[in-house]
């Protein structure tokens, strides 16, 4: 009989780990893990305690596995004599939880594989299980036999995103739902995919097409509805849709900071900046990390001025209509016929360069954009409402668009006017470390 491991080893073993995969090994970890979590769930039963949920809990917030231990179970060697005498003993404990299967034989749907699908299928296996040069083989094989399998495409897109490799990741996986793929995964990560990259406009129909699909093959999954939420916001179009949309993707999975600043970032498209503020509150409650919290502050600190710049320009426009309506003038008639700056509708447009000659007037911005030699002309009636996000660092402070944004680089998103010349309106700004 092969010896337990020591806590601390066990603790640590994850995939690239030789107890994960080598069966010589591996049998003594699965077996092992099995024990002491039954071990604990029954000392947490008789003691009323909630030992195994704290210490997923203190993973989650990405304290280190070993420390997470010592911190819930203590002595980790005290814990280890615990154990193995509970081993030794050759019986063990149970208890009874009442619970509703409700599982339904008829809506299982029973077909025949050929040896090409199940191939696909052992090769899925094998790339989550990060046997990724085997994995790539047998999926070589199976494209060679049927290079219209879909299962292939979405194992192969899997492997790619994996890698790091978005581009390619994102091909296979529309492959796959162009193939008619069934599988909500692959629709969603098209979908994710391409919106993080800047799809171009002809891409847009698919996308949300895409993120429907996938809501609808599994309703219980949050992110699709996160994604449509984020799509229709910057878009500025069905945004009551996207406010819901965004809504159950916070009730699907409260925990997920993100999702409540997709909330808040439909909410000041909506122009409802203190709903927006009071839902970012409520992320920074439950932020578990130091990059969520700044993320989450920062975020809140643009609702905050956008929703005291709405409150301020509310009350202008009610003394002035009140003023108007006292004694009217030629020029307060004028002023009152000027129709307020709207976002032209049209395809977004996304370009990658160096922020330049930025200039504020109140919540007015004007910028230019350098972008493989050439220069952009850039605007927005109200910078509050720019969607900004950062990738690959988190800002030190608050950020000051008329301050912070000169000579940064960033992808701008942006849609043309019909005028002449046409204006490029900002939609969003991702700034670059």
């Amino acid at each position: 009989m092969s010896r337990p491991l020591p806590l601390a080893t066990l603790f640590t073993v994850d995939t690239s780990s030789p107890y994960y995969h080598e069966e010589n090994k591996g049998s003594i970890f699965y077996a092992e893990s099995w024990a002491l979590v039954h071990f604990l769930q029954i000392k947490d039963f008789q003691t009323k305690t909630h030992r195994l949920t704290d210490y997923t809990e203190l993973l989650e917030q990405k304290v280190d596995a070993v420390t997470a231990a010592t911190r819930v179970f203590g002595d980790l060697k005290q814990l280890q004599s615990n154990l193995e005498t509970y081993i030794r003993q050759g019986s063990f404990s149970y208890f009874k939880l009442a619970t509703a299967i409700g599982v339904d034989d008829t809506a299982f749907k029973v077909q025949p594989l050929t040896a090409v699908q199940a191939d696909a299928v052992r090769a899925d296996f094998l790339a989550y299980d990060e046997r990724v040069t085997d994995a790539r083989s047998l999926l070589d094989r199976v494209l060679q036999e049927d290079p219209k399998n879909v299962s292939a495409h979405e194992t192969m897109g899997f492997l790619e995103f994996r890698a790091g490799h978005l581009d390619e990741a994102r091909k296979w996986y529309q492959q796959a739902v162009k193939l008619d793929s069934q599988s909500y995964v692959a629709h969603y990560y098209f979908a994710a995919i391409s919106m993080n990259a800047g799809a171009s406009p002809s891409d847009d129909t698919q996308v949300e097409g895409s993120l429907r699909a996938a809501i609808k093959l599994n309703p219980s999954f949050a992110p699709p509805f996160d994604r449509l939420a984020a799509f229709e916001g910057m878009r500025r179009q069905n945004l009551d849709e996207a406010h819901m949309m965004a809504l159950t993707a916070v009730q699907l999975d409260p925990g997920n900071v993100g999702y409540r600043m997709t909330a808040a970032s439909v909410l000041m498209q909506m122009e409802r900046g203190k709903d927006a503020v009071a839902v970012l509150h409520e992320a920074l409650r439950i932020a578990k990390s130091p990059e969520e919290t700044a993320m989450v502050q920062n975020f809140l600190v643009q609702a905050e001025r956008y929703a005291t710049a709405r409150e301020r320009q509310t009350a202008e426009e009610v003394e002035a209509s009140t003023q108007a309506n006292a004694a009217p003038t030629e020029e307060s008639n004028a002023d009152a016929d000027a129709p307020p700056e709207e976002l032209p509708k049209g395809p977004h447009h996304f370009l990658v360069g160096t922020l330049r000659d930025v200039q504020c007037h109140a919540s007015k911005i004007d910028l230019t954009m350098t972008a493989k030699g050439k220069t952009m002309s850039l605007h927005s009636g109200n910078f509050y409402q720019i969607g900004f996000t950062t990738l690959g660092f988190v800002p030190k402070g608050d950020l000051n668009p008329c301050k912070d944004l000169e000579g940064m680089s960033a992808k701008v998103e942006y849609v043309e006017s019909s005028a002449q010349p046409p204006v490029a309106y900002v939609v969003a700004i991702e700034l670059h470390k």
